[in-house]
């Protein structure tokens, strides 16, 4: 037996790595990219794996640590959310922390309408050029 979360998380295909703080160095990039993983993440940009041109794609995200982070952060997200009107794409990341914050849940149930009223909803890996079908025995190459 298996909760359904993770019967629904079974069935994900996972394709992108996004570092904790979105921290990631050189060494890294190559790391992730061995690892099969289709693209990584800063805050503003999505990076193809092994080593396509960057996409940016801003993103909306929350400080739940203390109340003026909190508080920052809705001021933050809307500023951020008025500069990005004309994006062509705004990511939003929304992480558990934040779920326990029930003024945060309703900022970004506001965050999210608001988008929702003028974008289409996609995964980011909706973004990246194709996938590139692997060369047969390119996993054992290195």
């Amino acid at each position: 037996w298996r909760p359904p979360l993770l019967r629904v998380i079974d069935t994900l295909e996972v394709e992108g790595f996004v570092p904790p703080a979105w921290q990631i160095d050189v060494d890294a990039f190559a790391a992730v990219a061995r690892a099969g993983f289709r693209y990584t993440t800063t805050r503003d940009w999505l990076y193809p794996l092994p080593a396509g041109a960057p996409v940016h794609a801003p993103s909306l995200v929350y400080s739940t640590r203390s109340a003026w982070r909190r508080t920052l952060s809705r001021h933050w997200n809307l500023r951020r959310l008025r500069v990005l009107a004309a994006a062509p794409r705004v990511r939003v990341a929304l992480h558990p922390p934040e779920a326990r914050e029930p003024r945060v849940l309703d900022e970004w149930r506001r965050l999210l309408d608001a988008l929702a009223a003028r974008r289409e909803s996609v995964l980011e890996s909706a973004w990246l050029p194709p996938a590139r079908p692997r060369a047969a025995g390119a996993e054992n190459a290195e």
